[in-house]
């Protein structure tokens, strides 16, 4: 089996795409430290989905997660 340049760029473009929904899973399963009682009480109190997870208030940073293969 030979690879090519080409080759690694398109199997680091998979593994990247493929990547991409087991961080923003793991992001919505929780992440340590747990969120600080203030936290969840403004998220609360804002009607957040996830009040009690880490990371997330707005969705942007999931929306934002991203990847590049670069050579």
């Amino acid at each position: 089996l030979i690879m090519t340049r080409s080759s690694f760029a398109e199997a680091f473009d998979a593994l990247g795409f493929a990547m991409i929904p087991d961080f923003r899973n793991t992001i919505i399963k929780g992440v340590p430290p747990p969120s600080a009682p203030s936290t969840i009480a403004f998220k609360k109190r804002i009607g957040k989905e996830y009040a009690n997870t880490p990371l997330i208030l707005t969705r942007t940073m999931l929306a934002s997660i991203a990847y590049e293969v670069v050579e």
